[in-house]
């Protein structure tokens, strides 16, 4: 998705696995936070928060479209800035998140949201037994829940036949 907007100017954008490591970045989020295009990817979205617990909470909060988090550039100076976040999944079932960056000053008005990042929540993770897809409820459970319900029935019957009589 980011392969497009790669020679973007206008806004900077960067790709993150679930774990929060920075996989691809456009030149605008490079000179943004001060780094060369190769670099890029050996770093963690935490590296450039402010306050590193900010990313893990604004991900661990349901994942609200956009959030303003106090972010920092390689040199350690710090600005505003408010990330619109798309969350999807790659070729291989693996969760991403696509999000755009845009600086706040304190006399800008904040950005709208660009178009191209329209609300969908789907969460799909992949059953570690028979390797289905599973439909979850949250970003949250996609990184726990490893089980779809016919495995779970087939290893943990007694536990299975307690859950589903007291629904």
């Amino acid at each position: 998705m980011i392969d497009e907007r790669k020679g973007s100017v206008e806004q900077a954008y960067f790709e993150a696995n679930r774990h929060g490591r920075l996989i691809k970045a456009n030149k605008r989020f490079c000179r943004m936070f001060g780094f060369e295009e190769g670099e890029i990817e050996w770093h963690y979205v935490t590296d450039l928060c402010r306050n590193a617990k900010d990313w893990e909470n604004y991900v661990n909060s349901q994942m609200q479209p956009s959030t303003v988090l106090r972010m920092k550039n390689r040199k350690g100076r710090s600005f505003c800035c408010k990330l619109f976040t798309h969350l999807r999944q790659d070729g291989d079932g693996e969760l991403r998140y696509d999000v755009s960056v845009h600086r706040v000053s304190a006399t800008s008005p904040v950005v709208a949201a660009p178009a191209a990042f329209v609300e969908s929540r789907v969460f799909l993770a992949r059953c570690a037994h028979c390797g289905s897809q599973i439909r979850v409820e949250s970003a949250n459970e996609v990184r726990f829940r490893r089980v779809c319900d016919q495995c779970a029935a087939r290893e943990y019957p007694e536990a299975y036949a307690i859950r589903c009589a007291q629904v």
